[in-house]
């Protein structure tokens, strides 16, 4: 092997965030070691503690470093936990059909970025569970990054009247089962905000996934 090619294949080559195991930058051994959250009421669901210290780096790598791959293993996790919800919420309610819709971005934002990591996760899940992903929620107001906001107050003040929908995608919502998802929740203010815009379009219910807590 060619010097060059020796030292591209260690740059590039994927190893995992925690145990240096090649083929992933977050394997599934090492995040099924991560402490599991608990439900924050009936309808919203973290997977994960976010103060793990892998945790935090797989999402913070997912999200500045577009790490794609990240987010198709932690659809996985996504996927699971929505099929569990559901199959568990048939027993006493009809679902009926589900539609994922992922947390949106402004458009300055995507743009610096590049993409919406949130849409690329719910692709993901989508692609695996085949569940339709709608796009209808719109970040229309440009918001200070809410994890460099401590005061709870400041953060809802911060998000509220941010988000809006798409008036040509009412159907998607209109009598749906919604799966919310994002990446992380702390205080539930981008999530409610979310809440409140989907709930003018009379959803049969709201369900929020999130990756951490």
């Amino acid at each position: 092997m060619k010097l060059g090619g020796f030292f591209g294949k260690i740059l590039f080559t994927k190893r995992c965030i925690s145990c240096e195991k090649e083929g992933s930058y977050f394997c599934k051994t090492c995040i099924d070691k991560v402490p599991r959250s608990i439900p924050l009421g009936s309808d919203t669901y973290p997977l994960f503690e976010y103060r793990d210290i892998y945790m935090t780096k797989a999402l913070w790598q997912m999200k500045y470093l577009s790490r794609d791959s990240i987010a198709e293993t932690f659809s996985e996790y996504i996927l699971e936990e929505i099929e569990n919800i559901i199959l568990e919420k048939a027993l006493f309610e009809k679902i009926g059909q589900v539609t994922i819709v992922p947390i949106p971005m402004s458009e300055k934002r995507k743009k610096k970025r590049g993409k919406n990591h949130i849409k690329t996760l719910a692709d993901f899940v989508s692609e695996k569970g085949s569940y339709p992903v709608s796009d209808i929620l719109i970040k229309h107001k440009e918001t200070d990054p809410q994890a460099r906001i401590k005061n709870r107050s400041k953060r809802l003040r911060n998000v509220s009247g941010s988000m809006s929908y798409k008036k040509d995608s009412e159907k998607d919502i209109v009598g749906k089962t919604v799966i919310l998802i994002d990446d992380i929740i702390t205080t539930g203010a981008t999530i409610n905000e979310a809440k409140r815009v989907l709930k003018k379009l009379k959803p049969k219910s709201v369900i929020t996934i999130t990756i951490a807590h």
